[in-house]
Formats: structure tokens, C-alpha cells, sequence
């Protein structure tokens, strides 16, 4: 297009020269102009004949019909003296052979017009030309794949291409590329050598790429940039300034942020920028001055590039190092030196101070409602030095929003509040929480349950602490229906959950509970939970009353159960995945029971712990798992009784149900049980009613 408007504008100036006169210019002694006129014109349209000779078809045929230029409206349209080549539309007709047409260019500005005829060539077309694909840039001493009416099949083909110095092309399609310039690959059907097609390949340079170890350096230190081009080969521009050069070797005399760009002689659309930043030869370190004790720290030193630029001095007795890593292991100040490893006399020296780790506090709810209260949790408690909330202050300056009422935050009215936890013995070991109290949430829909958030989770008398074993039923602010929403746990070694809103904890420690609309998974609530103690819980009563109401649960097609879709593995032998599911809706920790799909890993993980007991020399009790895998056989169930010899169990997968079975202890397909240790509680029994003979297999 640029071409295009160049070639406007010299042919706007005939124009305008002709305009003066009110002639038309024609290349003819009787224009009606005078000698000097007409020699002046004249010299003009051959000064510029070679850029109007360049012009394609395609380029005639997009300059525009009207052209607003200096004020004038300008007038173009072409003829063709070659008719039956190329009509008046700039259409090519059919054209047996490569040749040339004449095309007559008019440009007219009121009465004056300006004409000038552009030879254009043409390539034959009355035969399928063949389609050449390949990369739309090629580089030298690459190479690319190309191909041939959509295909890399060149046996049928015969080819050469014109200058083999630029380009080789070989039998697979691989065209190799030698040297920047421009080709032409000629190729034919073996069987119609007359229809030859020309294809033009043009290699270009590669694109440059500066190549440099760093981009940062200090005053007066050397480095080397290069390229995948010979030195000689290139050109480099920078600030004379800023850098002394020999070769490609630069030494930085002035700090500061510099550009170097580096072209190719030969192509200067071929080059590549660089910046290099320049900094005092003084070691520039970005290090916490405040440090905590067991965490790991980078010594970053900004201004050198590599490790081995400089050595780092520190005392022994307050770190342990690890690279460039440095981890404190002991409390108080002390110091880290930085020293230049080829100059000595070049260093830094910083103070830090190792304080003991800072509490991770968080809120037991984000959110919370007026006049309820929210508790302050330690999420890595077992990491601090003042563990108990009692070694710090706790203070708010929104008295107006919230208050501190015995360790616990109530809130007043809505608004946030923010709440500083600082421990009294070292005021630098310290928190800071907000508390965002909020109205009663109203958005409940029928069908839906709430429509916008946060939601805030209720539980009973506010509590966010409690005791292994102990089961909880969560709410929701706002929707009585718990089946609106979903429930989950972030530890589920802590706390357990269920559709329901449930939870039961199952071990010590911290967890948070996410509660979460069905409709919309962006209205939900969060909470912390403290676990801490154990309750008086009678588990093995939990797992045989849970195991009860299973029995005549009858599974689906090809295996299809619920306890499968829980474990997700669906369609698969159920009898483990029964008994994992009664013990997770039990709230029994994966510590005592693991879950398990297969049968001879739960067995071995009982037996890695000592906790198996033979079949033969161990008497089963309540609660205990039974495994039958002698004989070929590999089932599993719960244990609920024993009595007279008869072991009576509840199992998974037996005649594709659950039900009571009951064995000889000398039934020979029993390997053995498992051993739960199972807190308080050892000897309940299940009831042995309704139980029948079972054969300790599953139902495939």
C-alpha cells in the first residue's frame, strides 16, 4: 500500500503541473505546450518509470476510483491494450503460457488527465496450478517441511529449483536453506511436464538474538554480548558513555539503565535490544532485617547476577544455610556480611534480628452476626513459643463495632472491626484480624435457599472448640434447609463431615469447615475449628448402629452402590467400601480404621501395626474387622458379636446386599481380624438377631 501511494503522489504532480494550463499531457508534439513544458514533463515520467513499471495487477486494481489530495478530488481508472490477456476489469483470461500485458494508467484531475502504460507480467493459467505450502518466513540455515497440493508425497513429481546455492530441496519434502537470497522452485507432474509451476523462495536472515549471561552489572565489570551472527557481522549501538567496548566485550564506566542494540550489516530489519543495568560495585541486598525463627530466608544481592559473585559470612550458632538460603534456629541479633568474591574490599554488612514465628491467627468466622461472638485460633499453635492465648493482649480500636469479652470477640453492629493480638512478654510477636459484622441474611428463596452472601454457619452456643469424638450439627443463617447446601472439610484427619451439615471429630488439631450454596457456588461460608481433647465416645456403639441401619440395602446394576459413589469407585466389588463408609459416618479417624477398596490392604495395613488377630487364636470382639482371604476367598465385614463359637458380623456385598451373617470361628476361609484402637468402650456387643449362615465371600 505504501508503494501505491508513493506512486500517488508522483503522479499527483504531473497532475498539478498540467493543471496550471488546463492540457492534457500526452507524449506527443502537438500537446499544445511549449518546448520547455513539455521537456520538463517529460523528464519527470522517466525519472519515475521504473517505480510504475514494478506494479502488479493486484496493486492497479487496489488503488482507489477517487483520491482526496492537497484539496483535489482525483480521478483513476485503467485500460487494458492487451484484451484478450486482461479486460478492463483487471481480469486475467485464460493464458496458455507465461507472457506480459500492457496496462494504460489514467489519472484526471478536472480536464486534465495523465496517462502512463505499466507492463505487468503473467504466469500461465489454463492448467491446475500445483499448491506449494511451506513457512511463511525462511530463515538461513534452517530448514522446514513443505508441500504439495496438501501432501509430502513428491514421487510423482519432477523439480528442480533454480539457484541450489539458496535452497535444496530433497525427496521427503525437506527444503534446506544455504544462504539469504531469492530462488524459484519449478515443479511439474511427471506425466504433464508442460505444466510447470513456479514457486518463489525467498531465505531471509534469521532473526538475531543477543546472548548474554546477566542483564545486571556493576561499574567495571566486563562482559560479552554476542549472537548467533559473527561479530563481523553485526553492528552494535549503544551509549558511548555509559560502556567502553572492545569487540564484543563491554566494561560498564557510568551506573544507570542503558539499551544496546546489535544489528545485522546486511539486514536492518534483523536485530535485537538489549538493557543492562549498571549499579554500584557495593553489594545491594534485599534481606528481611526481621526474621523468624525455623523459616528459611533468600539473601538476594541485587546487583550481582551470580552466586558465586560474592561469599555470604554468618555466625554458625544463629543459622543454618542451605545455598543462598538462610534458616535462624536461634533467637536474638546478630549479623550477615555480603563480600565481593574477587574483591574483598567490596562488601555489606547487615543487622537482623531473629524473632520467635509470629501466630498465624485467624478468626473461628470472618463473618460474623450482632450480638454473637467469634474466637481467635492459633492455626500453627504447635510452631509458636507462647502458645495460649492468655500470653497475649487482645484490643480493638472499633469499640464502637466489636468488644473483647474474656478472650472471645462479640459483636455490636455492623461494620468492621479490627482486633490486634500482641504478646505481653515480646510486643513484635503480634497479629492483626478483621471481623466483618453483618445483618441477618434475608435472600432465602423457596427451592434455592439463599441468594447472595456470605453466609455465616451456626453452631450450638457459638462454639469453635471441641473434643475428638464429639458430633456436631451445623446451620445456616437465614435457611432452615441444610439440603440446600454442601459441606466440606479442609483436614479430613480432623473432622469428618456429612450431607447433613454433621461433623464429627475424629482427631486433634485445626481444620475449616467451607459450607457452600448447591445453586451457587459463590455464596459460602467458612469457619475454623479447634480439636482439642477426647470426649467419652463409644465408637464401636456409633459403627454397629450405623452398620444396623444398612442392612437390606440392595446394590443397583453392575455393582452400583452408594458406598462405591462415596469412595468413587463405583461399580467394583463394595465390601471394603462398605465397611470405610460406616466408619466415616461413625466419625472413627483413618488412624483406627483405614479406608480401603481392597481387602488384602486393609488386612496388611492392620498387620503393619500389630493390630491382627489369627483365626484360630484370637477371639473376635465388637467392632473388630473380619478378613476372609484363605482359600481363594477375599471378603471383609464389620464384627458385631461372639458367642458359643459363632462369630455374628455385618458385611457389604454378600448375595449383592448387606446383611447379618454369622461363621464358625473355625470357618475356613478366615485369615483373621482386625484390631481397632478404638478409645474407652471396648466391650459392646451388637445384637445377633436375624443373622444367617454366610459363605465369607463377596458377590462379584
Amino acid at each position: 500500500m505504501k508503494k501505491i501511494l508513493f506512486i500517488f503522489i508522483i503522479l499527483m504532480s504531473f497532475v498539478f503541473i498540467s493543471c496550471n494550463e488546463n492540457k492534457e499531457l500526452v507524449d506527443t508534439d502537438d500537446s499544445g505546450l511549449t518546448t520547455e513544458e513539455r521537456e520538463t514533463y517529460l523528464n519527470l515520467l522517466n525519472n519515475y518509470s521504473n517505480t510504475l513499471n514494478n506494479l502488479t495487477l493486484d496493486d492497479i486494481k487496489n488503488i482507489p476510483n477517487e483520491i482526496n489530495y492537497n484539496g483535489q478530488v482525483i480521478s483513476f481508472n485503467f485500460e487494458s491494450k492487451d484484451l484478450n490477456k486482461v479486460n478492463n476489469q483487471g481480469e486475467v483470461l485464460t493464458i496458455s503460457e507465461d507472457t506480459t500485458c500492457i496496462i494504460t494508467l489514467k489519472f484526471s484531475i478536472s480536464d486534465v488527465i495523465v496517462t502512463k502504460d505499466v507492463t505487468i507480467d503473467l504466469e500461465r493459467n489454463n492448467y491446475e496450478k500445483i499448491v506449494i505450502g511451506c513457512d511463511e518466513k525462511l530463515y538461513v540455515h534452517e530448514g522446514c517441511e513443505i508441500t504439495i497440493n496438501g501432501s509430502y508425497d513428491i514421487e510423482n513429481y519432477d523439480y528442480h529449483i533454480l539457484d541450489e546455492t539458496i535452497a535444496t530441496l530433497d525427496e521427503w519434502c525437506y527444503l534446506t536453506l544455504h544462504k539469504v537470497g531469492k530462488t524459484y522452485l519449478y515443479i511439474n507432474k511427471k506425466d504433464k511436464p508442460d505444466e510447470v509451476t513456479k514457486f518463489e523462495i525467498v531465505v531471509n536472515y534469521a532473526p538475531l538474538h543477543i546472548k548474554s549471561n546477566m542483564t545486571k552489572y556493576t561499574l567495571n565489570r566486563s562482559f560479552t554480548l554476542s549472537s548467533q551472527y559473527d561479530l563481523n557481522d553485526v553492528n552494535f549501538e549503544y551509549d558511548t558513555t555509559a560502556f567502553e567496548k572492545e569487540d564484543g566485550t563491554f566494561t560498564p564506566v557510568k551506573i544507570g539503565s542503558y539499551d544496546i542494540k546489535v544489528t545485522h550489516k546486511l539486514d536492518s530489519e534483523c536485530f535485537d535490544f538489549i538493557t543492562i543495568q549498571v549499579s554500584d560495585p557495593i553489594p545491594e541486598l534485599d534481606v528481611e532485617t526481621n526474621m523468624t525463627i525455623g523459616s528459611s530466608y533468600r539473601i538476594s544481592v541485587l546487583n550481582y547476577g551470580l552466586p558465586s559473585d560474592y561469599n555470604i559470612l554468618y555466625d554458625e550458632e544463629y543459622f543454618t544455610k542451605n545455598g543462598i538460603n538462610l534458616t535462624p534456629i536461634k533467637l536474638g541479633t546478630t549479623t550477615i556480611k555480603v563480600i565481593v568474591s574477587f574483591n574483598s574490599d567490596l562488601y555489606k554488612e547487615i543487622s537482623v534480628d531473629i524473632l520467635p514465628v509470629m501466630p498465624e491467627g485467624v478468626l473461628s468466622q470472618e463473618y460474623c452476626l450482632v450480638n454473637n461472638c467469634v474466637d481467635i485460633l492459633f492455626l500453627n499453635k504447635d510452631k509458636l513459643s507462647y502458645k495460649d492465648l492468655t500470653d497475649y493482649n487482645i484490643s480493638t480500636t472499633t469499640t464502637d463495632i466489636c468488644i473483647i469479652e474474656n478472650n472471645h470477640i462479640k459483636a455490636l453492629k455492623v461494620g468492621d472491626g479490627i482486633i490486634t493480638v500482641t504478646n505481653k512478654t515480646d510486643p513484635r510477636i503480634s497479629c492483626t484480624l478483621t471481623l466483618h459484622v453483618i445483618e441477618n441474611n434475608t435472600s432465602f428463596l423457596s427451592g434455592s435457599g439463599l441468594t447472595s452472601g456470605p453466609i455465616v454457619i451456626t453452631s450450638p452456643n457459638d462454639s469453635y472448640q471441641y473434643k475428638v469424638g464429639e458430633m456436631i450439627y451445623l446451620g445456616v443463617d437465614g435457611d432452615t434447609n441444610v439440603s440446600n447446601y454442601t459441606i466440606f472439610s479442609s483436614n479430613i484427619t480432623v473432622c469428618t463431615v456429612f450431607d447433613d451439615l454433621r461433623f464429627i471429630a475424629v482427631g486433634e488439631g485445626y481444620t475449616s469447615i467451607i459450607v457452600r450454596s448447591k445453586k451457587n457456588n459463590e455464596i459460602l461460608g467458612k469457619m475454623y475449628l479447634n480439636i482439642s481433647g477426647f470426649s467419652e465416645v463409644n465408637y464401636v456403639e456409633r459403627l454397629l448402629t450405623i452398620a444396623e441401619k444398612e442392612i437390606g440395602y440392595v446394590e443397583g446394576p453392575n455393582n452400583d452402590t452408594k458406598y462405591g459413589k462415596w469412595y468413587n469407585l463405583n461399580y467394583e466389588p463394595w465390601c471394603a467400601m462398605f465397611v470405610s463408609w460406616c466408619c466415616n459416618q461413625a466419625g472413627i479417624s483413618t488412624d483406627i480404621v483405614p479406608r480401603y477398596a481392597s481387602v488384602r490392604l486393609g488386612y496388611e495395613w492392620f498387620e503393619k501395626k500389630n493390630q491382627i488377630g489369627l483365626a484360630g487364636s484370637y477371639t473376635p470382639k465388637a467392632g473388630d474387622i473380619i478378613f476372609f482371604l484363605n482359600n481363594g476367598a477375599s471378603h471383609t465385614g464389620i464384627v458385631i458379636a461372639c458367642e458359643n463359637g459363632i462369630v455374628y458380623t455385618i458385611e457389604g456385598n454378600t448375595s449383592d446386599r448387606v446383611a447379618k451373617r454369622q461363621y464358625s470361628l473355625s470357618k475356613d476361609t478366615i485369615k483373621g481380624y482386625g484390631i481397632p484402637n478404638y478409645p474407652n468402650y471396648q466391650n459392646t456387643s451388637g445384637s445377633t438377631e436375624g443373622a444367617t449362615s454366610g459363605d465369607g465371600e463377596s458377590t462379584l
